[in-house]
């Protein structure tokens, strides 16, 4: 009887862990999918910029060739 109770607490434990694990797998795919959207926001963000200033760099020294 005890090892029967033990056995079926030690299967209750364990499902439970495995239950935990689950959720906590899935939060940090969860979070590294966002983590990834979001560099990949930035990294975009400052590529832009970057592409802008060259493009307003060039025409600035069109410009001044000009004059």
């Amino acid at each position: 009887m005890l090892q029967t109770t033990q056995e079926r607490l030690d299967e209750a434990r364990r499902e439970e862990i495995k239950a935990i694990e689950d959720k906590k797998n899935v939060q940090i795919e969860t979070l590294t999918a966002e983590h990834q959207k979001a560099f990949a926001d930035i990294k975009n963000y400052y590529n832009d910029i970057t592409h802008n200033n060259l493009d307003l760099i060039r025409s600035l020294k069109e410009e001044v060739k000009e004059l």
